[in-house]
């Protein structure tokens, strides 16, 4: 079985998971559909199916899933999955539309060197990790990733919009994602619904700001 050993990264990452703390990442893409509709209009599932299994081996981590080390003896790993089952990647699901300045600073810089030194001894790194995450004290986090400057295609059908998704942690109320794609910026919020319950509002404010930005 093909593995290999995650990153400390992607280490911290899931070590300060919990049950209502999911670190998961993600995005919304939204594509021009007409190429992906089969002659009756209905989007060709079977077709779609077929397109990405062909293209899989381009990106192994697809189709991998996290293994723990036994005994916590390192990192874990990312095998291979036997039972990866393309259906269950792949399909039709209705959804309902609904109407830093600590970066650099010494406790910020402190916690990266604790988590370096947790790391090196993977039987503690999990709650030591878990444990200074909790103790910088930040209610605001703010990410971008540069995407492709140029239009994507999933089988002719042009790629129009993408909107990430980074999940937020206890103590933090908000945060916000920026990715960058054919020279538009896309923003994800994420909040803490009992701290931001005007993220709506937040949303609506980031447009019209960009908008007196481009005006001025």
């Amino acid at each position: 079985m093909a593995h290999d050993a995650m990153t400390a990264a992607d280490a911290v990452f899931l070590r300060i998971e919990t049950l209502h703390e999911p670190q998961h990442v993600g995005s919304l893409s939204l594509f021009a559909g007409d190429a992906l509709r089969n002659d009756t209009g209905a989007i060709d599932l079977d077709a779609l199916r077929a397109h990405v299994s062909r293209r899989l081996d381009r990106v192994p981590r697809l189709r991998q899933r996290v293994m723990e080390v036994p005994f916590g003896q390192g990192r874990p790993v990312w095998v291979d999955d036997v039972g990866f089952d393309i259906e269950y990647h792949v399909r039709l699901e209705r959804v309902h539309t609904q109407t830093s300045e600590l970066k650099g600073s010494v406790m910020v810089d402190g916690a990266h060197t604790i988590l370096e030194l947790a790391d090196t001894i993977p039987r503690l790194a999990p709650m030591v990790t878990r444990f200074v995450s909790r103790q910088i004290p930040m209610n605001l986090v703010v990410t971008n990733v540069p995407g492709p400057p140029i239009p994507l295609y999933l089988r002719g059908a042009p790629l129009v919009e993408t909107y990430p998704y980074v999940e937020v942690i206890d103590n933090e109320g908000l945060t916000i994602a920026v990715v960058s794609y054919a020279d538009t910026l896309f923003f994800g919020i994420t909040g803490d619904r009992d701290v931001m319950y005007d993220i709506a509002d937040l949303a609506t404010a980031i447009a019209v700001e960009f908008d007196e930005l481009a005006a001025s």
